[in-house]
């Protein structure tokens, strides 16, 4: 049996839909959820100008849509058939195969990125099996994306010089100017990215161990990762986000710097939240930006996880939960935290098999739970700018920090690519 086997077998109704049989060295496959995408076949040429890594490369698109797709969208979904089947045939080659999945109509339920990336993802498992591959890299991308010409060969570096890695998180830019979008449209995108890092920094300036981003444009696991961590699922906006919370404290991850992906900044209502609704959002009152979160949220959080990620916790429990600063016992209110530290407690050995596990619990998806809940009854959400700006000044310790968004965005970038 191969890796992939178990795995597999649990997934209801999954069959292998592409009769193609693998290349032997195939090391990366990546999987492109396609739905109404005009623009495909650039997407498709950026990736082919790429240098080649070491192995072979497959890229996989799904074609899907929703059951109360328009006509429009369809008739644009049997366009972009026929140009991936003509391109396919004009530039396939032994070490570089585009191949096509059409899971067709999907009921209202379960349309969206999230069905369509697992069952490109499910695809790209089973092919790695049947040629006994679990360090295969399955990379995960939008159809709308750029990115360098060393996005395969500087993955393939890192994880050929980081033994056990079982993933990684990509460098990424949004466009800001150009003939494309709006000048509307990249100052909303500057803003929604500057929040984004400063968020990220924020997380890392407290601790927290699994300070990631999440986009689904930008981030490659191995075979073995994907099927430990259970799979993709398919929620309609997010999926990327709960994937790679599950998949962190599995495995060694780590961020990609020297290569980038150019994420589209254009707005979209496919999904609930992310990239495209905070652009609507913002397009809709440009003059009132939604907001960040407070700083003195993450350093109440940071009290929180160094008093509670060690078993020591529970001796003295009483005393530490009122030593808490009140937006976190406010949110503790809601979880039963000693309850769960108990049972942490009783399933782990260990005092860092305790940290690893309460980290498992209070993972990003509850930071963010956390943050929600005390900016609607501690805290108001500041400007996006000034509280970024204000992060670097008192914490890292920046002096001429500039004001303009855009200004302290490329300096959040060149923070994140260590070279700030």
């Amino acid at each position: 049996m191969d890796f992939a086997s178990p795995y597999l077998e649990k997934q209801t109704g999954f069959e292998p839909g592409i009769p193609e049989i693998p290349d032997p060295d195939l090391g990366f496959i990546v999987v492109v959820p396609c739905y109404d995408e005009p623009g495909l076949v650039h997407t498709l040429e950026s990736l082919w100008s790429c240098h080649r890594p070491g192995s072979a490369v497959e890229v996989i698109v799904v074609l899907n849509a929703p059951e109360n797709a328009s006509s429009e969208s369809l008739e644009q979904n049997a366009r972009s058939l026929a140009l991936l089947d003509e391109w396919a045939r004009r530039n396939n080659a032994p070490r570089f195969r585009l191949l096509v999945k059409d899971i067709g109509s999907l009921p209202r339920k379960y349309a969206g990125p999230g069905t369509a990336r697992k069952a490109g993802m499910d695809e790209a498992v089973s092919r790695f099996g049947r040629i006994g591959r679990p360090d295969g890299i399955i990379c995960s991308l939008d159809a709308d994306t750029g990115w360098d010409p060393g996005y395969f060969t500087e993955i393939e570096r890192c994880v050929n010089a980081h033994a056990g890695l079982g993933g990684g998180c990509i460098y990424f830019e949004h466009p800001l100017c150009g003939d494309e979008y709006g000048d509307q449209m990249y100052e909303a995108v500057a803003f929604y990215e500057l929040h984004m890092r400063y968020f990220l920094q924020a997380l890392r300036s407290i601790d927290f161990p699994y300070a990631y981003h999440t986009l689904g444009s930008a981030f490659f696991v191995t075979a073995l990762t994907y099927t430990r961590a259970g799979g993709m699922n398919r929620k309609k906006a997010g999926e990327d986000f709960y994937f790679l919370q599950k998949s962190f404290p599995m495995v060694p991850f780590m961020d990609v710097t020297t290569t980038r992906v150019i994420p589209s900044p254009r707005p979209s209502g496919r999904v609930p939240f992310g990239t495209g609704p905070w652009i609507r959002k913002y397009l809709r009152d440009p003059e009132h930006p939604p907001g960040t979160y407070h700083y003195s949220a993450f350093k109440d959080l940071q009290m929180f996880f160094s008093l509670a990620s060690h078993p020591d916790i529970l001796t003295n429990w009483n005393e530490i939960s009122r030593s808490l600063a009140p937006p976190v016992r406010s949110f503790l209110k809601r979880e039963d935290p000693f309850a769960r530290l108990q049972e942490i407690a009783g399933n782990t050995a260990t005092p860092a098999a305790f940290t690893k596990r309460f980290y498992q619990w209070f993972n990003g998806f509850k930071v963010i739970k956390y943050l929600n809940h005390v900016h609607r009854s501690h805290f108001e959400r500041p400007d996006i700018a000034r509280q970024a700006a204000a992060f670097l000044k008192e914490v890292k310790g920046f002096s001429n920090v500039p004001e303009k968004p855009r200004e302290l965005l490329m300096l959040y970038r060149e923070l994140e690519r260590g070279r700030g």
